[in-house]
């Protein structure tokens, strides 16, 4: 794979027509206000389209993952006015991982092998189950990816709302420990990583940034 490539995040809401104009509102204020500043402070440029679709351009390709998994947790943390404990909102992230032809005025007219791994993948996604896909020029990647995603979507398929949020506090590496940024007591932070299987995404994460690294 050819050296100092970046990645492409082309994402949509899942059936974000099912909720509330009220609802969908407040999903893309939230993304708005989260995502100028995450991306910003960890190498990503994020534009909202369309009200239900997101695409990012993350200048190293060792930190797609992560962008990914913030999107994610941040996406399935929201609290809408029917949720309660169960997580009700969800979104397809397809990352390709290439090379940068051309920069558009915006994301959405740049173009090269990152934005169409991710774009085309993102199509097919549509036709089937899968919510978190990655794509590059080297099939034997391809392949192992896909197993191991298809492992930690089975984990985030299992958060609730409290384990969507730890998991995006976590990666949003604030300055106060996660206890003062939630409220809650150090047992209980530990209590929420546990039931988020913080112990396996951070692993998958840690592999992936080495996998990736100067690619």
């Amino acid at each position: 794979m050819k050296k100092n490539n970046l990645a492409v995040l082309t994402c949509d809401l899942i059936e974000s027509r099912s909720f509330s104009a009220a609802d969908r509102s407040h999903i893309v204020e939230k993304l708005k206000q989260k995502l100028a500043k995450w991306g910003q402070a960890n190498g990503g440029e994020y534009i909202i389209y369309r009200g239900d679709s997101i695409q990012a351009v993350v200048d190293s390709s060792d930190g797609a993952l992560r962008h990914g998994l913030y999107l994610k947790s941040l996406v399935k943390s929201l609290r809408l006015s029917n949720s309660q404990r169960k997580s009700v909102v969800d979104i397809r992230i397809s990352i390709g991982i290439g090379e940068l032809d051309y920069k558009g005025e915006t994301l959405l007219d740049s173009d090269g092998s990152a934005f169409q791994y991710s774009g085309r993948r993102l199509d097919q996604m549509k036709q089937s189950e899968e919510g978190l896909t990655l794509t590059t020029s080297d099939d034997n990647i391809n392949k192992e990816w896909s197993v191991i995603l298809t492992l930690l979507e089975s984990v985030i398929d299992g958060w609730s709302l409290s384990s969507a949020e730890i998991v995006n506090v976590i990666l949003e590496e604030n300055e106060l420990p996660i206890e003062k940024v939630l409220g809650i007591s150090q047992p209980a932070v530990s209590l929420r990583k546990k039931h988020a299987n913080w112990n396996a995404i951070e692993k998958t994460l840690a592999y992936f940034e080495s996998q990736f690294k100067d690619h």
